[in-house]
């Protein structure tokens, strides 16, 4: 959490008496349009607002339906290793943004651009209703992964 101008005694005294009662304190915050539940944890010298879920968000473990039990053949379980492998990297945050306000962001510009009048909806893709064979699926993962891992020749 960052401290608001002038709130650096209040939020000093917060963390210290969190870290020395060994408590955390819970809220309701607004982020976006939705409330959340959350903690305030003391970490070092800050204090970490977690996200937690209301008591209602939850679903009771009795009611979880797992997929049927089904053991994976050994070349799907190979296949899916490779996959796995191939496509790991070592984590580097910036890799990854915020999709979702990078695109309101554009359809806001949009709108302003032609005046506040209706913009184009975004498009939307339809979700596949066939039967996928997981082994080929796989298989062709794999593939382009490998094609995209290979350094590619500079034309002359």
């Amino acid at each position: 959490m960052e401290v608001s101008k002038g709130g650096d005694k209040a939020y000093g005294l917060l963390r210290e008496a969190l870290q020395e009662s060994g408590k955390i304190a819970i809220a309701k915050v607004v982020i976006k349009t939705r409330q959340h539940l959350a903690a305030i944890k003391p970490q070092e010298r800050g204090l970490m607002l977690e996200l937690m879920r209301f008591p209602d968000e939850i679903l009771d473990a009795s009611e979880f339906k797992a997929p049927a039990a089904t053991k994976p053949g050994k070349a799907e379980l190979s296949m899916a290793n490779k996959l796995v492998e191939s496509m790991s990297t070592n984590w580097n945050p910036n890799m990854f943004h915020d999709e979702y306000h990078e695109m309101l962001e554009k359809v806001v510009e949009q709108k302003i651009k032609k005046g506040g009048k209706e913009a184009p909806a975004p498009k939307r893709h339809k979700k596949p209703t066939n039967v996928i064979d997981l082994v080929s699926v796989l298989q062709q993962s794999i593939d382009d992964a490998r094609h995209k891992s290979k350094p590619r020749k500079k034309a002359a």
